[in-house]
């Protein structure tokens, strides 16, 4: 179990979608029926690079059949075919560009973030930054978030990475932040 801190991407049947719910483990993958359109787009289209997608959604571990030559291999189960890679040109949770919209790796930068909480209606990080900063979550901007910012409610934007809107965004000056995100949708009666 990952508790949120990486996000594992299950690759040629090596273990069935939904083992990402029965040890809360996040996933790249999931049914069709319930994934948001953009994200459905971005992972499925062939418009971008896969390594470029794979490091911007931060994932961190692939399971695999197979490894392929100079993979690192943190676990193994060869009785079963189940690789467990991880993939070291992830970025983390927490991430920024002076390059808006860009669809060049190289264009993106780590920051300094620590996952404090990950469940599905909230999350809570630590964020450290030397200067006023564009901050871009690994998170799909699904309505329904609302943002803290050291216990203050702040604005919550949407980054776009080439023409599709995608990932949450918020700004943030110098220092060490709490960032809280909270899933609250609107409801109707």
């Amino acid at each position: 179990q990952t508790n949120g801190k990486y996000r594992v991407e299950l690759r040629d049947g090596t273990l069935p979608v939904n083992i990402g719910n029965l040890y809360a483990i996040q996933t790249t993958g999931g049914y069709g029926a319930t994934i948001y359109a953009p994200y459905f787009e971005f992972t499925n289209q062939g418009r971008y690079d896969m390594e470029f997608v794979r490091d911007l959604l931060g994932v961190q571990l692939e399971v695999d059949k197979q490894p392929l030559p100079g993979q690192e291999v943190v676990y193994s189960d060869q009785s079963t075919s189940v690789y467990v890679i991880k993939r070291s040109s992830a970025l983390p949770k927490m991430f920024t560009t002076a390059q808006t919209g860009s669809t060049k790796r190289s264009d993106y930068q780590p920051l300094a973030v620590q996952t404090l909480a990950y469940r599905d209606n909230y999350q809570k990080y630590s964020l450290s930054v030397d200067k006023n900063t564009a901050v871009i979550m690994s998170e799909i901007a699904y309505p329904g978030w609302k943002l803290k910012i050291n216990g203050r409610p702040a604005p919550l934007k949407t980054y776009s990475v080439g023409n599709t809107q995608l990932f949450k965004s918020f700004d943030v000056p110098a220092g060490i932040h709490t960032i809280e995100l909270i899933y609250k949708p609107l409801i109707l009666f």
